[in-house]
């Protein structure tokens, strides 16, 4: 009994070293641990130039790339990304201050990200991720299907001079524009926006007090909710009028309106019940002319990315399964009608309504 004890020790020693061993040596210019899923997450890189992140790394299909990864490197030119990557870090911190980064490109399959001019987006252009540091624009558009700009999205944003927020509730963080005190940033009031700007104003986030920040200048609204535009002063006041309303891009084509001239009505929660086998089941008020709706629920009242998930449905009543017996899930929804080029706009929130998951 004895010698067969002996025997089997080695082996229950490989087994748990194996199940317990998270971080992985570099394979290439890449290093690498495991997560939960057996999926890979890249957590340093040497790579430089143009740098192609990898969709498999030892046989493990890579799903993240790492907080910090390219922080502040300088080697770096471009970067794609794979359409198997669907988490990035802590928000936008992987690519902050890549100095000389001109571009930011994915794969088109990929279901989480996508990118457009080289700025990198989610999917559903809710949320700018990325404005590259070395992109050689000095006007950029930000459109009105994004709500939030990350933390240093366009920090370090050396060539670019204007940047126009298309939609008024778009919001960012105190750093977003850091190192920009060339830039003007133009914004609609009467929204989120506004709010934005007033915040980071009184905490000496403006050109006012600080050099490395941005000045930011309203863009005044008509008695008819239309934008004023003042005269250039050298011809381009008609372009720069229907570049602003969304008749036309910085180009002279035309193209549809802007986002923002749809409106989309808000709705309301009408059920949400546990039902047995961890799910909840919801229900909310239908809105007229809304091509689906969005329910956002999470263990966090803020609604924090990594405990938060997001479901599209065309019902007004769906079940969410599979959630954790014991936890507290608040939950909201909007309502989404599409434009002319076939994207989401979305109307405001519901009221957030909470649920225990007893069964």
């Amino acid at each position: 009994m004895k010698k067969k004890l002996f025997t089997l020790l080695p082996l229950l020693f490989i087994l748990i070293w194996i199940n317990t061993k998270t971080a992985y040596a570099q394979d290439s210019s890449f290093t690498y641990e495991l997560k939960e899923d057996n999926t890979a997450r890249i957590t340093e890189s040497t790579a430089t130039g143009n740098v192609t992140i990898p969709s498999e790394i030892d046989g493990y299909v890579v799903t993240e790339i790492g907080n910090k990864v390219f922080y502040g490197k300088y080697g770096i030119y471009t970067i794609f990304i794979p359409a198997t990557v669907t988490t990035i870090g802590e928000w936008d911190y992987a690519f902050s201050y890549c100095y000389n980064l001109t571009s930011i490109t994915v794969d088109e399959a990929n279901p989480a990200f996508c990118s457009q001019d080289g700025i990198l987006y989610t999917k559903d252009k809710r949320v700018l991720y990325n404005f590259p540091c070395e992109k050689n624009v000095a006007s950029y558009r930000v459109s009105a299907t994004v709500d939030h700009i990350c933390c240093t999205a366009f920090a370090s944003a050396k060539y670019l001079k204007e940047l126009y927020l298309d939609g008024k509730n778009t919001y960012w963080a105190g750093y977003t524009f850091y190192n920009t005190g060339q830039m003007t940033v133009y914004y609609i009031p009467g929204g989120n926006s506004e709010w934005t700007v007033k915040n980071h104003t009184e905490n000496g986030r403006s050109n006012e007090n600080n050099s490395l920040f941005p000045t930011y200048c309203p863009l005044p609204v008509t008695e008819d909710g239309k934008e004023q535009h003042g005269s250039t002063g050298n011809g381009e006041n008609d372009l720069v009028n229907d570049v602003l309303s969304g008749d036309r891009d910085n180009t002279g084509n035309n193209r549809p309106p802007a986002n923002e001239k749809i409106k989309v009505g808000k709705t309301s929660l009408k059920t949400l019940k546990n039902q047995a086998g961890r799910k909840a089941k919801i229900s909310y008020k239908k809105v007229d002319g809304a091509k689906g709706y969005e329910i956002l629920y999470s263990t966090s009242k803020k609604f924090a990315k990594r405990s938060t998930g997001k479901i599209n449905t065309k019902k007004t009543a769906y079940t969410i399964k599979k959630l954790k017996k014991g936890k507290t899930y608040y939950f909201k929804v909007r309502a989404y009608k599409l434009d002319k080029k076939n994207e989401k706009v979305y109307g405001p929130y519901s009221k957030v309504k909470k649920l225990s998951i007893k069964k």
